[in-house]
């Protein structure tokens, strides 16, 4: 299928199961007519599976869908939460996930998600929990200095 766009230019997507990975492939040999499609087709199909699928892209060229990737994140945590998709994520991308959607009602939760996240690969993760850690401890620190200032 994405073999074939590449020379017509045109995809037809019918479901979201692998759409993330094909917007990943046309943006690397830079079918830019099939990301765009590909990005509007993820933007209202947009679910929090593909959403975490995101984080490992740069989305910076598609404004509209980053920031439908960070509303539905920010929304769902405890659905991410719940769903151990997450644990699968490098470090950059828990890190990037956690920096998104900790709350003040979910600082707990995003602890306890990183510490689930860790002991999925001890031996290859328990360094790069201080990272993911500071990304949750930076907004309780934001939290903090704003209520200073009431």
């Amino acid at each position: 299928m994405i073999i074939n766009s590449f020379y017509t230019g045109e995809i037809e997507l019918k479901s979201d199961s692998d759409v993330v990975p094909l917007l990943h492939m046309s943006v690397k040999y830079q079918c830019d007519k099939v990301s765009e499609t590909i990005v509007k087709f993820l933007t209202r199909n947009l679910t929090v599976t593909s959403a975490i699928q995101c984080l490992g892209l740069s989305l910076d060229n598609y404004k509209e869908l980053q920031s439908s990737v960070k509303v539905l994140l920010q929304n769902y945590s405890y659905a991410i939460f719940t769903n151990d998709r997450f644990v699968k994520l490098n470090e950059d991308e828990m890190v990037q996930l956690m920096s998104l959607i900790v709350k003040e009602n979910n600082v707990l939760d995003c602890h306890q998600a990183a510490m689930k996240w860790v002991s999925h690969d001890e031996s290859n993760r328990k360094d790069a929990h201080y990272n993911v850690s500071k990304a949750i401890h930076q907004y309780k620190s934001s939290i903090s200095a704003a209520r200073m200032f009431r």
